[in-house]
């Protein structure tokens, strides 16, 4: 089973819920990452008629390198979660984006041979943000030739009930 795990209380709740809902089992813990953020080039574009500043290689490499070792260290923190919550053995990955975090989240699972990909449901509560959030698990459904789980966000960070 693949767990998708970005540090969120919501990704440690999908991962809890995992484990209460399917018990003891196999499972790897998987952080996505962005691979060339300090390269993207950002404001000024060729959009608005200026062009971007030059890359220092030296520091995008070391952006990078900082960037890969945060998302192993969530991983691995994910992991730990994994085991205390039942599953077993757990590892970890962090892996660089390939497209978009969901198709690099359904090749990790075809990559590992999972059976399952469990995923969060962010906690955002609309608008532009809640589209971006729930993009990725829609993406997942769409593109995934295995099972998908996707546990809702804890009871504190969901949307508060109507007033009657």
């Amino acid at each position: 089973m693949l767990l998708a795990y970005d540090g969120s209380p919501g990704a440690a709740e999908a991962i809890r819920g995992a484990a209460t809902a399917l018990g003891r089992r196999p499972a790897v813990v998987a952080t996505v990452w962005e691979e060339g953020l300090a390269t993207t080039p950002m404001l000024p574009s060729v959009e608005f008629g200026m062009a971007p500043g030059p890359v220092d290689v030296e520091t995008a490499m070391e952006v990078d390198d900082a960037v890969h070792k945060h998302a192993e260290r969530v991983a691995a923190e994910g992991a730990t979660l994994a085991a205390q919550a039942g599953f077993e053995p757990t590892s970890a990955v962090a892996v660089a984006d390939e497209a978009n975090v969901a198709e690099t989240l359904v090749h990790v699972a075809d990559q590992r041979g999972a059976e399952l990909i469990v995923l969060a449901i962010g906690h955002a509560t609309g608008g532009l943000r809640a589209r971006l959030l729930g993009s990725t698990v829609h993406a997942v459904l769409r593109h995934a030739h295995i099972p998908v789980m996707v546990v809702p966000p804890p009871t504190q960070e969901r949307d508060p009930a109507p007033a009657p």
